[in-house]
């Protein structure tokens, strides 16, 4: 365990913002990142309850060799902002619940990766948040090559999450990875710097 007092600091980004890129950094720092996206793949893989739920909310359709698939619920969620939020509801506190034990189980600066942590109602359980963005072009250019999308699809699934504004006024520091990795990681310097000295 680190001598250092525990610090939860929020770490945030919409789709295709580069926020994998700054975990990633962190991690070969030393630093506890804690992954919600592979958090949320627990889940998915491994509660039953969830399971239960998800096919009282979507019915056997989502079901594929006796396990959810994502993207049959992906299809549907975007498509549809009632389902959207009714998944949500569903998922996001079983999330946080298990976020909080990793948390309560570490010392020292921890990191939450949370793509939706303001959408979910995370920003409780962190101290300070660092937001990533990257201009539209950028990230809609990102998705498409990365998930194999449309325009459309890709456009949608930007729209479904706040606004990069809003996350950038709900933070207390905000990286921009429009350029290379040295400048980002720069900029993470510059901010775990920062964050240390408080």
């Amino acid at each position: 365990m680190s001598t250092l007092s525990k610090k939860v600091i929020g770490l945030t980004g919409n789709i295709a913002s580069g926020k994998s890129a700054v975990t990633s950094y962190l991690i070969k720092l030393g630093y506890l990142v804690i992954d919600t996206d592979k958090i949320t793949q627990d889940i998915y893989e491994n509660d039953s309850f969830f399971k239960e739920q998800m096919q009282l909310l979507f019915s056997e359709s989502i079901i594929k060799n006796s396990r959810i698939d994502k993207k049959a619920v992906a299809k549907i969620v975007f498509n549809d902002p009632i389902k959207m939020q009714q998944l949500n509801m569903l998922i996001h506190p079983l999330i946080k619940e298990k976020t909080i034990a990793v948390i309560n189980d570490n010392d020292g600066l921890i990191f939450v990766d949370a793509p939706l942590l303001f959408e979910a109602g995370f920003a409780d359980i962190v101290e300070q948040t660092i937001v990533v963005v990257a201009s539209e072009k950028v990230r809609l250019s990102r998705i498409k090559e990365r998930d194999k999308l449309s325009d459309e699809e890709a456009m949608n699934r930007i729209k479904s999450q706040m606004s990069q504004e809003e996350k950038i006024k709900k933070s207390q520091f905000i990286i921009y990875n429009d350029t290379s990795f040295e400048e980002l990681y720069h900029q993470v310097d510059d901010i775990l710097n920062k964050i240390l000295s408080i």
